[in-house]
């Protein structure tokens, strides 16, 4: 099985260097990490394009409109027959080898497997994700509304692994709280439409 890490960044600059080296570590040799940023302004950018250039099993992503469609993004450049997704720049994660081999494990059992952790890390296929109808673009809420949807679909199997393997990280996220604020102003808006 081919595995494919699927993470999102916007302006993490301070933090990418334990994060992506934790995700690295638990990626298998044939696997890829693929990272999206939404357009950072912290030298973010220049850092992931230099884990790329280090390794290549990193593929990086820029866009600029940074509204939430990083994840799908992510799961649609992929070439992995399952999926860690929902990995974060600021958290640090230790052995997600051990959840890769527990979601092999269940797959043979369990018919388009949904794999929740207690830190929020899901372990699917891309064929899985696409039935569920994807990553919505709706930032903080998409977390929930992806789960509720792999909860409520009558053709996934969703199941808890009650346990979680990382540790955020302490990070200065230059944006302002009035650019958060104008940003989900016209996400809202957005999102009514």
């Amino acid at each position: 099985m081919k595995w494919s890490f699927l993470t999102t960044n916007y302006n993490k600059a301070d933090a990418l260097g334990v994060s992506i080296d934790s995700m690295l570590q638990s990626l298998p040799e044939d696997g890829e990490l693929v990272i999206v940023d939404g357009g950072s302004t912290d030298g973010s950018i220049e850092k992931l394009r230099e884990f790329e250039d280090a390794d290549d099993r990193v593929r990086v992503f820029v866009e600029e409109s940074n509204l939430g469609e990083g994840r799908q993004i992510a799961m649609e450049s992929c070439t992995g027959d399952a999926v860690v997704e929902h990995l974060d720049t600021d958290r640090e994660y230790q052995n997600l080898r051990e959840y890769l081999n527990l979601y092999e494990s269940l797959a043979d059992e369990h018919e388009n497997l949904f794999l929740m952790t207690l830190d929020s890390v899901y372990l699917t296929s891309p064929d899985v994700s696409e039935m569920m109808g994807g990553w919505p673009p709706i930032s903080r809420a998409e977390e929930r509304v992806y789960t509720d949807r792999a909860i409520e679909s009558v053709n996934v199997t969703p199941r808890l692994y009650p346990s979680s393997r990382s540790e955020e990280i302490d990070t200065e996220d230059i944006s302002t709280i009035g650019d958060r604020m104008n940003k989900w102003r016209y996400e809202v808006r957005d999102n009514v439409r």
